[in-house]
Order: C-alpha cells, then structure tokens, then sequence
C-alpha cells in the first residue's frame, strides 16, 4: 500500500482550477475531504450562490468559497 498518491490534474474537470483552490485552501486552513470533493463543493457553491455551474477563480471567489466550506457540513 502507497503512504502517499497525489492526485492528477487530468482528474478534473477544469484541472487549472482547481491547483488554484487546493493551493489557497491548504494554504489558509487544513482540508478534511479529498480534492474530488473540493471540485464538487466548488460546483454546488457556484450553483447556490451565483447561478452558475462553475465560477472562474479569482482572489475574492477563492476567499468567499473557504468561508463556505467552513461552515458547510458532511
């Protein structure tokens, strides 16, 4: 068994973006799901706030999504 897998950016949906929102969320706090997750939070998030089905990412998205997800129960 492998201690340690990263995960492959060919995974993702938009594979950019989400280097973006897993770097600022292990940078600001400590992630307790697995980045799969993150990309379908991120969906449900764009979708319940905004309307849209996937939000580009910017600074203020990022720092509004981790707000989110720090209130958001699994």
């Amino acid at each position: 068994m492998r201690v340690y897998v990263p995960y492959v950016n060919s995974e993702f949906r938009y594979p950019e973006d989400m280097r973006k929102i897993l770097a600022y969320l292990n940078e600001h706090g400590s992630l307790q799901i697995q980045p799969n997750t993150v990309e379908e939070l991120y969906g449900d998030f764009s979708e319940s706030k905004y309307c849209a089905g996937w939000l580009g990412v910017s600074d203020d998205i990022l720092e509004e999504f981790a707000d989110w997800l720090s209130e958001y129960e699994i």
